[in-house]
């Protein structure tokens, strides 16, 4: 999960031979009917690998209010029904791992946190139960993460979604939570790995959307203090996983 999860929406990983090296394109950002967007997992994996992707991470939001509409009452979402995350049949993990059965590409899962004390947004992957900390409480988020590790027995790899314009503001991303900038990029830094420079249009529907580009806020957070590898995320709310953007 890691050496797929810390290399970009377009990966680079070397073999053991330096001179040998492949790159791999996916999607580290996408949702399906779990959370907010539209489909199943199942389908999600299909379709991304139908598209051409060598790799897709489903991201459901966690929290209760991420059902996509007003008035929907089906209580489809992972925050209510755990068990559509890990536990049955239909759930994300299960259909990860089926997808995962056939060679030639890597069906990966995880969570959007949403919201962080109403900065941004935080995606943890490779973690086997819904997420339970209160929305805007990262030292609750970590503590959580701290307690229940990823599948390698370590700490869950984590990306900041679709930076904005206030790099290091406030409440940017759970700043507010600490005393100084220097407690919150000391405590976020061992845990966030990547953060997406390319973010398509979330929710619009089709293909061609230019991407929006976050480079500006990439440097910004480098030189706070952060260690990132840059990534790409489509966020998909319909289905139009791998098909979204070129």
């Amino acid at each position: 999960m890691r050496s797929i999860s810390l290399a970009l929406g377009l990966v680079l990983l070397g073999a053991a031979d330096a001179a040998a090296q492949n790159v791999y394109f996916g999607n580290l950002h996408a949702h399906t009917a779990y959370s907010d967007g539209t489909g199943t997992p199942a389908e999600a994996f299909a379709a991304a690998r139908s598209a051409g992707l060598d790799f897709l991470a489903v991201t459901e939001h966690n929290h209760d209010k991420a059902d996509g509409s007003k008035t929907r009452k089906d209580g489809v979402i992972i925050a209510t029904r755990p068990e559509l995350y890990a536990g049955s049949r239909r759930s994300l993990l299960a259909a990860s791992d089926k997808s995962n059965r056939s060679a030639g590409f890597v069906a990966l899962y995880g969570q959007e946190v949403s919201t962080i004390s109403s900065g941004n947004h935080i995606n943890v992957f490779d973690v086997a139960e819904v997420i339970r900390a209160p929305n805007g409480d990262v030292p609750a988020l970590l503590a959580w993460s701290s307690a229940h590790p990823a599948s390698s027995g370590g700490s869950a790899v984590m990306q900041f979604n679709h930076p904005r314009g206030g790099v290091g503001e406030k409440k940017d991303y759970g700043k507010d939570d600490y005393a100084t900038e220097r407690d919150w990029v000391a405590a976020l830094d061992p845990h966030v790995e990547l953060i997406e420079i390319l973010n398509a249009p979330a929710l619009k529907d089709g293909t061609g959307f230019r991407a929006h580009h976050h480079e500006r806020e990439y440097f910004g957070y480098l030189n706070l203090g952060f260690h990132l590898a840059p990534s790409v995320g489509h966020d998909n709310h319909y289905t139009n996983w791998g098909r979204s953007t070129d």
